[in-house]
């Protein structure tokens, strides 16, 4: 279809298109020879150097196709199609990197930025860019800002050693403890301070005091002068003054400048059996050569360090709102610091979260943290854990330990190895609960009403709800009943008494000292032990205990907070707190059968009169 239609220069390129859809890129020689194989009537008036070189020149003048030169010297050219435009069966230019970018910025959400990345490589190229992101990130979030919470906490920081160090003791200290108009190593100032600071902050500081600092032409070496007015300065009097924009040194005796002592201090490695000696010494003096070279390349050149961006990637920085991890307020200097558990209530008081908010709070937060997030989100997360581990009261087992586990194996957090052995230690606490936890749940929907109950059931874990697949989390749990007393509620006898009731480590029996009758350890009724602990449970049923904490305005010695009189909760806390007595169980006689004669009933009683009293009773109420 192409041969003979124009010139070899139209002609060429549009054949290579074709060959290199099939085949993928190829260097120039290879095109070249596949070419003038194709059509040799192009090649004809061309010899083997000028033909490669023919071919290259019209490849690099096709916009449709890309030319990448090699890496290293000598190294021959790749073409590759181009993937930045996209077209049709009839060559017609459907979309490029700038139709894509303005289809991408109409797009509101990020599932469809997420669908328009799919298309092809030049819309992800657009859809994983920048612009889009930060287009995104303003509608979603107006108040939301690319810098980076790092590089904040790192000025703060800096402006707090600044004001420490801007005092006159400072410039004493420095000058009346060290030697005077001599050169002086960065790190041997830092040690002469008299609290702890930063090389850049104490390069500023002696900016601001050109008199008294000095700085050597190529910024490594400092000298001090206590009194320059008196001729102090005499050796480095030439030297200029301190420059607070230039990147301050690495101090000597820091390991990032690679410096130090010269020589290989690393301890030696034996070297494994069966290595000829010849062998194993050229090796050693290679290694020593090197490391040599290396010591004296970093001592000219020290690595510079490594310094925190100041903004972030929209597409970072848009994750980080849309999961919680940044959020849009200000900080709340006015009424302090949150910590990650606290919250305000209406009365400007710091309140700790419901349990159930705060374990939701903290899954979310370790399901969302990346390594390569900023270190303040990290600490804000180890935070929130920290109030999973303590703040939540006692319960949630389960739900505490699957959020534990996953930030400490499957999370990407970064913790510290003392905090992480701690939160190991604490796991293990939780998981001896697990067991004791399972209940029996009942449960509703609330998309589709459906109700069901579960024997496997646990505080704040949510089940599916087999008709829509919405997950619910049980509004009510019980304790599981043991095998005595289920044949006991089938038979229609009353419940046995439970000894011991461990749900939630707290004994249920009377713990007061022996006394009067009816007064021990067991009666259950003690005021000093847990005062009308069994008879509240019997006649209330089973309930999920767990030991209250006791309130300076509760009443009763159980940590038992009473309602307000007149309420349904006071009725109830007085009626748990009455003696509770045995009566026997009535026998109640069978329905009598169709065709029976029906037993006559017995008459009651009748009451006997003060007449009908008999002489004796009357003797003996007198006698009484």
């Amino acid at each position: 279809e192409l041969l003979g239609r124009g010139s070899a220069e139209h002609q060429l390129p549009r054949l290579a298109e074709r060959m290199l859809a099939a085949t993928g890129p190829l260097e120039i020689p290879e095109l070249s020879t596949r070419l003038a194989r194709t059509a040799p009537a192009l090649a004809q008036g061309y010899d083997a150097k000028e033909w490669p070189q023919f071919v290259e020149a019209a490849m690099r003048g096709y916009g449709r196709l890309k030319v990448e030169d090699g890496v290293l010297a000598g190294d021959n050219a790749i073409v590759s199609i181009c993937n930045a435009v996209l077209f049709s069966v009839s060559e017609e230019v459907i979309s490029d990197t700038a139709v894509w970018l303005r289809v991408a910025h109409c797009l509101s959400t990020p599932s469809q930025v997420a669908i328009l990345a799919s298309l092809c490589r030049s819309s992800r190229e657009v859809a994983d860019g920048a612009p889009v992101w930060g287009k995104l990130l303003t509608r979603w979030y107006p108040k939301a800002t690319l810098l980076n919470p790092d590089w904040l906490a790192q000025a703060e920081l800096e402006k707090r050693l600044e004001a420490a160090l801007d005092n006159d003791y400072t410039l004493a200290a420095l000058c009346r403890r060290l030697e005077n108009d001599t050169p002086l190593d960065i790190g041997d100032l830092l040690n002469a301070l008299p609290q702890q600071s930063t090389p850049k902050v104490l390069i500023k500081f002696m900016s601001s005091h050109p008199e008294n600092f000095r700085q050597s032409p190529d910024g490594k070496k400092f000298a001090v002068c206590l009194k320059p007015e008196d001729n102090g300065w005499k050796n480095c009097k030439e030297w200029r003054a301190v420059n607070p924009f230039q990147a301050p040194p690495v101090p000597k005796g820091d390991a990032s400048a690679g410096g130090g002592g010269g020589g290989d201090k690393r301890a030696p490695t034996p070297a494994p059996m069966g290595r000829p000696t010849e062998l194993r010494e050229n090796e050693r003096e290679v290694a020593t050569r090197d490391s040599a070279a290396a010591s004296s390349s970093s001592a000219a050149s020290p690595p510079p360090t490594p310094a925190i961006c100041q903004q972030l990637d929209p597409k970072q920085a848009f994750r980080l709102y849309h999961t919680g991890l940044l959020s849009q307020r200000s900080d709340q200097s006015r009424r302090g610091k949150l910590e990650a558990w606290e919250y305000y209530t209406e009365s400007n008081s710091k309140c700790t979260m419901a349990p159930s908010d705060l374990l939701n709070l903290a899954e979310s937060r370790v399901n969302s943290i990346r390594s390569n997030d900023p270190a303040v989100v990290h600490e804000l997360v180890a935070q929130t854990i920290e109030g999973l581990v303590y703040k939540v009261p006692f319960g949630y087992w389960n739900r505490r330990v699957r959020i534990l586990t996953n930030a400490l194996n499957s999370s990407q957090l970064r913790i510290g190895r003392e905090q992480r052995k701690q939160y190991e230690r604490k796991l293990l606490l939780f998981m001896e609960w697990v067991k004791k936890e399972r209940g029996f749940g009942y449960y509703q929907c609330e998309a589709c009403g459906g109700r069901w109950k579960s024997g496997f059931s646990y505080e704040e874990i949510q089940q599916q709800c087999l008709q829509c697949g919405t997950f619910a989390k049980p509004y009510r749990i019980v304790d599981l009943e043991s095998t005595a007393e289920r044949e006991a509620r089938e038979k229609g006898e009353p419940l046995p008494k439970r000894e011991d009731s461990t749900r939630a480590g707290v004994n249920l029996k009377g713990k007061g000292k022996k006394g009067k009758k009816g007064e021990g350890k067991d009666s259950g009724k003690d005021g000093k032990g847990r005062a009308g602990a069994l008879p509240w449970a019997q006649h209330h049923g089973q309930q999920v205990w767990f030991e209250a904490p006791s309130l300076v305005h509760s009443e009763g010695k159980g940590g038992m907070r009473r309602g307000p009189p007149g309420s349904d909760s006071a009725a109830a806390w007085e009626r748990s707190l009455r003696p509770r007595t045995e009566e026997p169980s009535r026998v109640v006689a069978p329905p009598p059968k169709a065709g029976a004669a029906t037993p006559p009933k017995a008459a009651p009683p009748k009451a006997s009169s003060p007449a009908a009293t008999s002489p004796a009773a009357s003797a003996a109420t007198e006698a009484a």
